[in-house]
């Protein structure tokens, strides 16, 4: 049975100036592998959830330097939204990762 994580990762591409598209990535316990495409994601990664089904630390590192790496391929922006609603940007010619902790809620 899977269980479905309320914030899921999610992965957002700009595929064009006005045209924005977004996947859940595939996260699983394995040797460490990504694959970074347009539309899907897939991660392995020794250490990859906690028991609440998030990526462990460990395993956020290695998705930060597999999106890195996938736009240093083919140049399309990217950023990751993380289930606590931070997201880690790549600005900049040198894609030094920026991560942006989770915004408080509105009262």
């Amino acid at each position: 049975m899977e269980i479905e994580v309320a914030n899921p990762v999610r992965i957002s591409i700009r595929a064009a100036p006005a045209v924005i598209a977004w996947h859940i990535p595939h996260i699983e316990t394995g040797e460490t592998s990504a694959e970074v495409n347009i539309n899907t994601s897939n991660f392995h990664h020794p250490d990859a959830l906690d028991e609440a089904d998030a990526p462990t630390d460990a395993c956020r590192e290695w998705i930060i330097h597999a999106v890195q790496a996938a736009i240093q391929r083919d140049g399309l922006k990217r950023w990751i939204t993380w289930p606590d609603l931070g997201v880690t940007s790549f600005p900049g010619p040198n894609l030094t990762p920026h991560h942006r902790p989770p915004q408080p809620a509105a009262s």
